[in-house]
């Protein structure tokens, strides 16, 4: 782990009536997230030097500085004395507003990468970045940065998606149902709705 990790707190960022690309409304939308370095602030108190880390799936907030540590630090790409990095947890992702921390299991409306990075603007504004220097991540996190080059292009200067993809092909969707039917014929699997901490075990395996 990246010595710079170790010290990491989250902090929370919330929205009222957040509506989903489904057109489903959240009544109030959580976003976890943590900070490495300080902002640099213009006259207008606007944030100039802020970078996004988009983690990839499974992950929180604290992915970046621990999957990708040797990324971060003094003279890394990604150095906090230069750069004001946010690291958010995805919508959905435990820590944000996700199925398992808002208590409606499989009755929490249905999201996708495109309402990630909606969640992400949000933050953006209650942090007040003008505009960020890069958004990047890996996987699933390079599908919301490829995502924030489409949908808020004048608020990106510059996107570094890695081992990620546009969109998913045949095989990639076919090993995802594979690891879904995996999933729901676990008899702890309840339709979804099972207690935090219990589960489809086996499934998971």
């Amino acid at each position: 782990m990246n010595d710079i990790a170790v010290n990491l707190k989250p902090e929370y960022g919330k929205v009222k009536d957040f509506r989903l690309v489904s057109g489903e409304i959240l009544p109030e939308m959580i976003v976890e997230y943590t900070t490495l370095g300080e902002p640099k602030r213009n006259a207008r108190g606007e944030i100039e030097n802020a970078v996004l880390w988009c983690h990839g799936w499974s992950g929180s907030y604290i992915q970046g500085p621990t999957l990708y540590g040797k990324a971060f630090g003094p003279g890394r790409p990604l150095d906090p004395e230069r750069y004001y990095i946010i690291c958010p947890s995805a919508l959905g992702s435990p820590g944000s507003s996700s199925p398992s921390t808002s208590g409606l299991g499989p009755k929490f409306p249905r999201y996708t990468i495109a309402d990630m990075v909606r969640a992400q603007q949000r933050l953006m504004d209650h942090l007040k970045v003008r505009k960020w220097l890069c958004v990047l991540g890996g996987s699933m996190g390079g599908m919301q940065a490829l995502q924030w080059a489409i949908e808020y292009p004048g608020f990106v200067r510059r996107v570094l998606a890695m081992a990620t993809t546009a969109r998913e092909n045949a095989q990639g969707i076919a090993f995802n149902e594979v690891g879904r039917q995996a999933i729901m014929q676990d008899p702890e699997w309840h339709g979804g709705d099972y207690a935090r901490g219990a589960g489809p075990r086996v499934g998971l395996a």
